[in-house]
Order: C-alpha cells, then structure tokens, then sequence
C-alpha cells in the first residue's frame, strides 16, 4: 500500500471481521457490512477531526468505551488512548474493507 492513505475512506466506524483475520493481518469493515452472528465485535470510529471512539466486549460482555486520538504517519495508523498506544500497517483500503497489520503497542 501506498503511504499516502485516502483519509476520506479511513474517516469512519470500521468493525473487526474477525473470520477474516489472518495470523498478520486484522480485517476491518464498515458498519454497514452484513457480519454474521458474532458475540462482540471491536468497532473504532475514527472521525475526521482527529478523535477515535472505539468500542471492545469486556470481560462480562458489557461493552466497553474508549475515546483518545488517531494519527496516520508514513503508512501507518496510530491510535493514542489514555491507557495504551496502537501502531497498525495499512496494508489495505477500500471503501468496503480496511486491512491491519500490528507494529506495536
């Protein structure tokens, strides 16, 4: 993939599609994809002005609210919370899918 990510596609609720995850690569797709049935989902709504709201099931399958800021930087897209970091390699994006691989935490 290209450095240049097309902010435009990447600015809004992606869904974990976590049946089509590899060992390297985390699959993502809009809310509006059709998922099948699913206990939980991670869901991160990354908004134009630079706030991430992300969503995960916590361990009494409550849902769980995150917010911090995101950043794309030479291919990559990092999200700050108040109490973790992530680093992803775009590997992929389209209007319907958006591929992750993890670089750090």
């Amino acid at each position: 993939m290209q450095n240049e990510i097309d902010q435009s596609i990447l600015c809004q609720k992606w869904i974990h599609s976590h049946e089509e995850d590899t060992e390297s690569e985390s699959v993502y797709r809009p809310v509006a994809f059709a998922f099948p049935p699913s206990r939980g989902r991670e869901e991160i709504d990354l908004r134009p002005d630079g706030i991430v709201q992300g969503q995960t099931t916590g361990p009494s399958d409550r849902r769980q609210s995150r917010s911090g800021i995101w950043t794309v930087e030479h291919g990559n897209l990092k999200i700050n919370l108040p109490t973790s970091e992530r680093i992803w390699k775009v590997q992929g994006l389209t209007d319907d899918k958006l591929i992750l691989s993890r670089l750090g935490v």
